[in-house]
């Protein structure tokens, strides 16, 4: 469980902020809690915030080829990405105002920190150093799809 008492995963967006500024991002939005199965995302759809995942694990799949999740060497199905607790999700559509890039499912009942794309904006705006480890998350999901940017 991540929260303001509890330390959040290692390794994970949340564990990267320093504790002011992880304590400033879990006050923005609402806390929301959703069943296993949900889906909280639509690939391609309206970006409409930014979600933390407090609680629970999340899929992110996507038909696109390099998206959230890939194709195997052979053409294979695409194989969705896992999220846990401390994961920040729908950033990347938010910063760049643009659709969701992959659809996202709670596979168990999951607690969500959502926060409007321009409350979070706002955020980076305040808090420059988040940007630094946005850019991490974004190249670390980019190695482990198999996109190399060099």
């Amino acid at each position: 469980m991540t929260s303001e008492t509890t330390p959040p995963e290692p390794g994970t967006f949340l564990a990267a902020l320093g504790p002011a500024e992880r304590e400033e991002l879990l006050a923005l939005g609402v806390r929301e809690r959703r069943p296993a199965g949900a889906t909280l995302f639509t690939e391609n759809g309206e970006t409409t915030s930014v979600l933390v995942l407090l609680e629970g694990w999340v899929e992110a799949d996507t038909d696109e080829p390099g998206g959230a999740a890939r194709e195997g060497d052979a053409g294979d199905a695409l194989v969705p990405a896992l999220h846990g607790p401390g994961s920040l999700l729908g950033e990347l559509s938010a910063v760049v105002r643009g659709p969701r890039s992959a659809t996202v499912r709670a596979l168990e009942p999951v607690h969500t920190l959502k926060v409007p794309p321009e409350e979070f904006e706002a955020f980076l705006a305040r808090r420059p150093g988040v940007s630094i480890q946005i850019a991490r998350t974004w190249l670390k999901r980019a190695y482990i799809a198999g996109i190399h940017p060099y």
